[in-house]
């Protein structure tokens, strides 16, 4: 049993209707009130995958506690005047600096912003095709279907 939206009666099947501007669902006695309408089936469609390019990685560099200390003294901070230009604890440039601590990537940049040093790498994956002995009798079209797609 379904309740009417406008007299709140119980009914087997219901109308949609837009009454005064706003869909409801009615009963038949309430659908004179307004405009029926009929609900209009839902359209899926069948989006195209699109292959995807190489992921880029981006990593920290090894001697990123020596790199940080030198561009600091080249540019004549304290340790805590960098944490105050960072936005950080002073606690954290002394762990990154003795290398306790490695810098994520947000803080990794901002270093790089403010010293002008590169800390971060940009690495592309690659992938190899696989190579296929295309004389080999055991080959079948999966195989190199799957080669290409690789």
């Amino acid at each position: 049993m379904v309740i009417c939206d406008m007299c709140g009666a119980e009914v087997d099947e219901f109308l949609d209707a837009i009454v005064e501007g706003v869909s409801m669902s009615v009963c038949e006695k309430c659908s004179k009130y307004g405009e029926v309408v009929a609900l209009k089936p839902k359209i899926f469609s069948i989006k195209k995958v699109e292959k995807k390019e190489p992921e880029q990685t981006e990593l920290i560099v090894d001697n990123y506690a020596e790199l940080i200390r030198k561009g600091r003294e080249r540019k004549g901070f304290r340790q805590n005047e960098l944490a105050k230009a960072l936005g950080e604890k002073e606690s954290v440039i002394q762990g990154v600096e003795a290398g306790r601590f490695k810098p994520g990537l947000v803080l990794a940049k901002k270093f790089e912003l403010v010293l002008g040093i590169d800390l971060v790498n940009s690495y592309k994956e690659v992938k190899e095709g696989k190579k296929l002995n295309l004389r080999d009798k055991s080959l079948t079209i999966g195989d190199v279907v799957r080669a290409k797609d690789e």
